[in-house]
């Protein structure tokens, strides 16, 4: 029987998602707009499924399923049918890039590696404002962490929230559709769960006075040249200075033009006078020659014949 609860027996002795939070598959574009609840959330958890390879000769298409989650929402982001999808990386840009948020992942150096290899016209991973990977966390924080079994996230969340994580559909076919509900159960925690053992792992309320998480958050990347605050910032900039500009072009004018009093037409803003010589020709006839000789007779009579043929010819059409 598929249902939407761990796998592991007693499901009772694991972590189940909470019944008032909003689970959703996002498959379509129709549905991407449902993100943007999670846009300036304090916490944002994140994490990725792709289909395992048994063999190196299995092909795989990278990453299936986008897991995101913040207080009350989890969705599951179909990466196979949205991969191109413009208006999915927007939204995920707005949400990850948000300064007001903290982007949390666990062992998320491999699904960037991922992303970068089957998604490289996406551009949501390229910059997180705010990111902490928790593995490296929890490391800081339990500093004998390899004599407590590991550090996985199934032993993490033991040690923290009290509660096991079901593991069980972790090698499973995330390519296939539609999902079974214990993948979507699997998957949606994956990431929902990471805000729950961050809050229990920091020492204060505010978790910027921390000292190992303020060393453990990182930026990933750079911040596009076009974002808005950045656009704003230079529209402000470019009106502030308008008048000082217009200021220094007067002032420019007024330096050139003080070379015209040197006669320097190259630099009085003028623009400089030639002579115009006369032609040393002059007309003999009706063919122009250079002066002080004459032209050809031959030449000329040539040159009547070719007219007197041509009016011949336009008489005869």
């Amino acid at each position: 029987m598929d249902l939407f609860e761990p796998v592991s027996q007693p499901p009772k002795d694991y972590y189940r998602m909470p019944l008032d939070t909003k689970v959703e598959f996002i498959g379509d574009g129709k549905q991407i707009k449902k993100l943007e609840c999670l846009i300036g959330q304090k916490y944002i958890g994140v994490d990725s499924e792709w289909r395992p390879q048994m063999h190196r000769w299995q092909e795989t298409k990278g990453p299936a399923i986008l897991q995101i989650a913040g207080k009350h929402d989890a969705f599951m982001i179909d990466m196979i049918g949205l991969a191109k999808n413009r208006q999915l990386d927007q939204v995920l840009s707005k949400i990850f890039s948000n300064k007001d948020t903290l982007v949390m992942g666990f062992g998320f150096a491999s699904d960037l590696d991922q992303f970068r290899k089957y998604l490289p016209n996406m551009k949501f991973y390229q910059y997180i404002a705010n990111f902490i990977d928790l593995q490296n966390l929890y490391k800081k924080k339990r500093p004998n962490f390899k004599d407590e079994v590991g550090f996985n996230l199934a032993v993490v969340c033991e040690k923290t929230i009290s509660k096991k994580l079901c593991k069980g559909e972790q090698m499973s076919n995330w390519e296939n559709r539609p999902l079974r509900y214990s993948q979507e159960h699997y998957a949606c925690l994956d990431a929902y769960v990471l805000p729950l053992v961050f809050i229990k792992l920091v020492s204060q309320e505010n978790y910027r006075k921390d000292g190992d998480v303020k060393s453990t958050i990182t930026t990933i990347g750079t911040e596009p040249a076009g974002a808005p605050k950045d656009r704003e910032n230079r529209n402000d900039s470019t009106k502030k200075n308008s008048g000082n500009n217009k200021e220094e072009n007067k002032e420019t004018k007024r330096g050139n033009s003080s070379y015209k009093n040197n006669g320097d037409a190259k630099y009085s803003g003028e623009r400089p006078t030639r002579e115009r010589k006369p032609k040393n020709t002059h007309k003999d006839g009706d063919l122009e020659v250079p002066k002080n000789q004459t032209a050809d007779p031959e030449s000329i009579a040539h040159y009547d014949s070719k007219i007197e043929y041509h009016k011949k010819m336009v008489t005869h059409f």
